[in-house]
């Protein structure tokens, strides 16, 4: 565990920046972390999540990094991050959990750019030092990767790569399941009254499950429809193997209760539809979706997410966010949408490579550049030298 001090205005508001390399060291944080998350109103960022990731999915040879700040006793800000050695022999860091597209650093509310400027002050000095740093997706509007390049010092990273996507929602704050439908146009409401009447004639239901021992026997067949429709897509998006099941019963496991829930069309031997839900802070976001391409013409995912806003206005929820995609359907839903924004991060002059040099450790590149500066005075001086005596 590496510690770092960020002077703050006085002695008594002087923030703690520490680098920890294992999650256990984490279990002491999980309430305040989860606090974080909850008034963030972000629930992928929420420690069980976050942990389970650690546990289960993280990529071999890559290793936690977790940057906390603390005031005193009390955290005002974490991020947890990994770090792995690329094929070229670059330490690449990039937000925990990227099959959940990223977990979002957390500050205390008002506090978001000093505690980011702290964190990327940490980064940079972080061991193995960075060469490239990956921020998936965090909100357009956040500061921190910003944040992370004026803390960097000099010379600031360049920025290599950036991409946008947006992220559909339906803001339902202060409204009834009737009075959203209704202001669906008539088409929508037609058609979703009708393929629901007929997904029932065919002795499906809609079912939310919120408990682990619920939503647990229901992996499986959520896997089965995601990975068919992920086929159907050339194999765009997270792959739903077992180290992903292992962590998602994990995190289902130890997140309180109600956090995560999954809304399906099912009967007694089978799944139509199934759409999982990450919950905190009166917003839930869509995560791992599928349906039966057999049932296609009814409209199952249509449906269930008609469903699924129902239940999240009964769960007093004031969002429900559809997820990273502009897929025509989500907007039949809604025509609001916050941007999400992907970054990558590189140290100055190291790409393109110009040399097998640029492929060692960057502590390594600035020892051998500081030895080759050495040399070339004590050949400077030595010319020097040399030069006098023949004058002589």
């Amino acid at each position: 565990m590496t510690t770092h001090r960020a002077a703050g205005s006085t002695p008594s508001t002087e923030l703690r920046v520490e680098v920890r390399i294992s999650p256990d060291e984490l279990e002491p944080l999980i309430p305040v972390w989860d606090t974080l998350a909850v008034a963030a109103s972000s629930p992928n960022s929420a420690p069980a999540w976050g942990l389970a990731w650690y546990r289960h999915g993280l990529p071999a040879g890559a290793a936690p990094r977790v940057i906390t700040v603390t005031e005193g006793d009390d955290l005002i800000g974490i991020c947890p991050m990994f770090v792995v050695r690329t094929g070229f022999g670059l330490y690449r860091y990039a937000l925990a959990a990227p099959s959940l597209c990223g977990l979002e650093p957390l500050a205390v509310r008002g506090r978001e750019h000093e505690v980011h400027r702290a964190i990327g002050k940490a980064l940079a000095s972080c061991d193995p030092v960075p060469d490239i740093v990956a921020l998936d997706w965090l909100p357009a509007t956040s500061g921190f990767s910003q944040a992370v390049r004026m803390a960097w010092g000099r010379p600031q990273p360049s920025l290599i790569e950036r991409a946008l996507l947006p992220s559909p929602r339906v803001v339902h704050r202060n409204c009834d399941f009737d009075t959203w439908l209704a202001g669906r146009s008539a088409k929508f409401r037609q058609v979703f009254r009708s393929d629901y009447r007929k997904i029932q004639a065919h002795g499906f239901e809609h079912r939310v499950s919120s408990t682990p021992a619920d939503i647990a026997p229901r992996l499986p067949s959520l896997q089965r429809l995601y990975e068919g429709r992920r086929r159907m897509r050339d194999g765009a998006g997270v792959v739903f193997d077992d180290s992903l099941s292992l962590m998602l019963v994990d995190a289902i496991g130890t997140s309180p209760p109600g956090r995560v829930w999954l809304s399906t069309l099912e009967r007694s031997d089978e799944m139509m539809s199934g759409l999982i839900f990450l919950s905190a802070g009166g917003l839930s976001r869509g995560w791992m979706s599928g349906f039966d391409d057999a049932w296609v013409s009814l409209g199952p995912t249509r449906v269930n997410l008609v469903l699924s806003v129902e239940e999240s206005i009964r769960r007093q929820d004031d969002v429900l966010d559809l997820g990273g995609g502009d897929q025509a359907y989500k907007y039949r839903f809604t025509d609001d949408a916050v941007v999400l924004q992907h970054m990558v991060l590189a140290r100055r002059g190291l790409l393109p490579f110009h040399s097998a040099a640029q492929l060692l450790p960057y502590r390594t590149r600035q020892s051998a550049v500081r030895a080759v500066g050495r040399a070339k005075t004590a050949v400077t001086t030595a010319s020097g030298t040399a030069k006098k005596l023949l004058g002589r």
